[in-house]
């Protein structure tokens, strides 16, 4: 491979380390994508608005870009890309020792494909400084969550996402989220999307828990700083973090319903608001059985090539959260 000297790596995963990308000298930028009119990829059928977002931003960047094959339509659109990219397989089989090992493996070689753009091998000392800055941002994330309403809240974590930073400053004495308490599940949210969080909070509802993939169900556990002692390479506790990120295409995928269980309780969340692209049959699968396993309300919303949500979504929003209150 040609070197290619590069500052920023962006990808879109919550699977990809920003402290392993970070470790190499390079900047990670996991993106929230914008759908942008004119992207010259009518030629392709049946994208997934959010893949058709991620590829758009791919093409008009200067790169790299990382798909993770976590989803098949990024496995099979990375052929598409007109900028240096990286095929990264996520294992779908989880709650196995061989999976992680799978998971490490694939990590070292995007470490290669990192090196050759430019980027330098990461020391020990290096990456646990890195992981220890991101662990501390996150525990303040999280820490922030119920003194904050969901509109500056979901910006806070897309501003984390995209540079490793989040500007949490919760209200003096604290302002908990008003109106009825919702989660948001299913797919996730582009940039351009964004202001779903405020349409529903002017509907007179207040998502709790983001439980999409750009939310904080996609946020990695608390570090266990006795980890970075455990192991001889740190690159292993940073992997077991980011591996058990629950999500719908993980089999089994018990850990997702395990954590909505134990959040959807604790949050004391009243209806769901089920959010799925257009051609993600991964979610799509997920529907009837979140419909009907926690026992609570749900609406449907389905998001198609629009920049922005669309009227027939505001108003079955609006039905839903009057039928609530």
């Amino acid at each position: 491979m040609v070197r290619i000297p590069v500052g920023e790596v962006t990808y879109t995963s919550p699977y990809i380390p920003a402290e392993w990308i970070e470790a190499h000298g390079l900047r990670a930028r996991r993106m929230l994508p914008r759908l942008a009119a004119n992207d010259g990829l009518d030629h392709l059928s049946g994208l997934c608005p959010y893949a058709r977002a991620f590829l758009g931003e791919c093409n008009r960047s200067a790169g790299p870009f990382i798909f993770v094959t976590a989803c098949d339509q990024m496995r099979r659109l990375a052929e598409f890309a007109e900028r240096p990219a990286f095929v990264f397989n996520m294992p779908s089989t989880c709650e196995t020792t061989a999976s992680l090992r799978l998971y490490v493996g694939e990590l070292r070689r995007l470490s290669e494909f990192l090196i050759d753009l430019g980027g330098h091998s990461p020391s020990r000392d290096r990456l646990i400084e890195i992981m220890l800055d991101h662990d501390r941002i996150r525990r303040a994330l999280r820490e922030a969550r119920g003194a904050m309403a969901s509109p500056p809240y979901a910006r806070a974590l897309a501003g984390y996402f995209e540079n490793g930073q989040a500007f949490v400053v919760p209200p003096s004495g604290g302002l908990k989220p008003v109106g009825v308490p919702l989660a948001l599940i299913g797919s996730p949210v582009m940039a351009s999307h964004l202001d779903l969080f405020d349409t529903v909070e002017k509907a007179g509802g207040a998502i709790v828990l983001d439980a999409t993939a750009s939310g904080e169900r996609s946020l990695p556990g608390n570090l266990d700083r006795r980890d970075l002692t455990g192991h001889s390479d740190p690159l292993f506790a940073l992997a077991g973090l980011y591996f058990e990120i629950p999500s719908a295409f993980r089999r089994p995928n018990a850990g997702l319903f395990r954590y909505l269980g134990a959040e959807l309780k604790q949050r004391g969340v009243r209806g769901i608001v089920f959010r799925t692209c257009l051609w993600c049959d991964t979610w799509r699968a997920e529907a009837e059985r979140i419909r009907h396993w926690p026992g609570l309300p749900m609406v449907e919303l389905d998001v198609a090539d629009e920049p922005a949500p669309g009227g027939s979504a505001l108003t079955r929003l609006q039905s839903f959260l009057e039928m609530l209150q």
